[in-house]
């Protein structure tokens, strides 16, 4: 892939896709190839997995991960948009579950799925020009690769965080550091993103996170990664998801429901 490096003791990926809405299939499909290679290469070469993205609208906002790609679900079948759905939520889950550490790094937009994958990160950094939200209610649907799930069980601030989610707000990079969403904010120029390439900050942290994660061994590293989630029955709570989602789904109308 590409957008697909190695460094020293990790991996980085790209997840610079087209326009605004562009998260689909194929996309899913390359974020599943990233997760491969790094199980794959786990303690020989990778121990962590950065996501990041440089990606620059044309009117100079930044963009992490801002929508679904729209266009490929227009002749789907609701049962295909379940199907889909039920796959990208399993391919997300795979960062929550896989030995490696998966650390996302947000400089920008972080909607729907983008926010979903911070979610499923073991560390999330922020630059303090981004902003996050899960707008699917906005839609009469529900944020279906996790997002739900989280509010209603994991989040530590669990009233606002369905609050949040509920009405689709916007929130900054230290109001998703309270809600649990982000761990790490860096306080960057809020500037356009017409003046060229930046060098990237979070470059350090991911560093230091190497670093430490070097000095564990293979089990001690399996152990942390797994002790988070150790007592969670996961099944049950997507299982709650995918129903929910698909009430709402089934309540739009036959030509209203590309989400």
């Amino acid at each position: 892939m590409d957008n697909f490096e190695y460094r020293r003791g990790y991996a980085s990926w790209k997840i610079d896709f087209g326009k605004v809405n562009a998260f689909g299939t194929r996309e899913i499909g390359e974020m599943d190839g990233a997760i491969d290679i790094c199980n794959q290469n786990f303690f020989n070469n990778i121990k962590a997995l950065r996501i990041k993205s440089e990606k620059i609208s044309p009117n100079g906002k930044r963009i992490f991960s801002a929508g679904a790609n729209l266009k490929e679900r227009r002749d789907w079948t609701r049962d295909q948009i379940l199907s889909h759905l039920a796959h990208q939520r399993q391919v997300v889950h795979r960062l929550r579950t896989s030995p490696f550490f998966a650390i996302v790094y947000v400089d920008g937009i972080a909607q729907g799925l983008g926010v979903e994958m911070c979610l499923a990160a073991d560390v999330v950094i922020s630059s303090s020009r981004s902003s996050f939200a899960l707008p699917e209610y906005r839609l009469g649907i529900i944020p279906g690769a996790g997002g739900y799930t989280w509010a209603h069980h994991l989040s530590k601030h669990k009233h606002e965080a369905i609050s949040w989610m509920e009405q689709g707000s916007i929130a900054s990079a230290e109001y998703a550091q309270w809600l649990g969403i982000v761990d790490t904010v860096i306080d960057v120029e809020c500037t356009g993103g017409d003046e060229g390439p930046e060098a990237d900050p979070s470059d350090i942290y991911v560093e230091e996170i190497v670093s430490w994660l070097a000095t564990l061994s293979r089990e001690e590293q399996i152990e942390r990664k797994s002790a988070r989630y150790k007592d969670i029955d996961f099944d049950a709570w997507f299982e709650e998801e995918q129903t929910e989602y698909a009430r709402r789904l089934s309540m739009r109308k036959d030509n209203d429901f590309i989400v």
